[in-house]
């Protein structure tokens, strides 16, 4: 009897045992959970700050030195050693990554030039008629008039086109439908910001293809990655192309940033389109800020 009353208290002690040992793993995770809520926090607000910090830094640059790598030997700063107007990322500090894309180096979707963006198309593997189909479509959907194009149209299904700028790239999307690869093609060479003369300094592969072929294109890309201030003499030795009049070779005062921030596991990212006027007197605002998105 004895012998089973010793063998029931083993047992009661093991599972009081095993129940503490549970209730221990419980808290010990849940602490754990807490500190790690606490310190994404922390690293939450860092990010924050360091984003808002880099913003007010690199529009400050902006203002106050050309569009241009300069070195700090030249009356630079950190900044402009590193800098780029055609979307490359560069190091605004050890938290924050920045992209700049002058607006001049796309396409204007609002004055949009049926010849060039159809090469454009077509250097990039689309075929002509669909090209064609395409840039009628877009025309079709932001002219007056209610006569469509050879390949265009004025409405799709029973809704009519808009007949009207284009506000935002989506809505192109409601002129036709694209592949996903066409979408990403003209959403990442377009722009409804700007509408001048075309600078092929800041531009895409894609894009410089358009004026010459892939592989002066890639030759460009090359030079301009080494950190280069780029001229319309270096455009034309090394793609070949000639310069048109509707081209200029400087970014213009419109960009696109998009800023990254990590800190720890977060990633914050804020995308903006600027529009800076450095000389700006009386009660014209010195920066428009025509797209703030986080």
């Amino acid at each position: 009897m004895m012998i089973n009353n010793r063998g029931i208290a083993l047992v009661q002690v093991l599972l009081i045992t095993a129940i503490l040992t549970i209730f221990a793993l419980y808290f010990t995770k849940s602490a754990k959970n807490q500190v790690e809520m606490a310190q994404w926090s922390t690293d939450r607000a860092r990010a924050e700050v360091e984003l808002h910090s880099a913003q007010n830094e690199l529009i400050f640059t902006l203002f106050t030195n050309q569009k241009k790598v300069i070195n700090n030997s030249d009356s630079g700063t950190s900044l402009t050693e590193k800098w780029n107007f055609f979307n490359m990322p560069f190091e605004v500090n050890k938290f924050v990554k920045a992209q700049i894309q002058d607006q001049s180096a796309l396409l204007s979707l609002h004055f949009l030039d049926k010849n060039v963006f159809v090469k454009f198309l077509t250097a990039n593997n689309i075929e002509f008629s669909r090209a064609e189909q395409i840039a009628d479509h877009l025309l079709d959907w932001q002219d007056i008039d209610n006569i469509p194009r050879p390949l265009g149209a004025e409405q799709l299904g029973d809704a009519p086109f808009r007949n009207g700028f284009i506000p935002d790239q989506t809505d192109i999307e409601n002129a036709i439908a694209l592949s996903e690869e066409e979408k990403q093609l003209i959403y990442n060479n377009t722009t409804t910001y700007f509408n001048g003369s075309f600078n092929p300094i800041t531009a895409s592969k894609e894009l410089l293809a358009t004026f010459s072929d892939e592989f002066s294109a890639q030759l460009f890309i090359d030079e301009r990655r080494q950190g280069n201030n780029l001229t319309s003499l270096d455009f034309k030795r090394l793609t070949g192309a000639k310069e048109t009049e509707n081209m200029n070779f400087l970014p213009v005062n419109t960009l696109a940033i998009r800023l990254t921030a990590k800190v720890g596991d977060v990633v914050l990212t804020r995308n903006l389109v600027i529009s800076l006027s450095r000389y700006a007197v009386g009660k014209t605002s010195p920066i428009y800020f025509l797209l703030e998105k986080s």
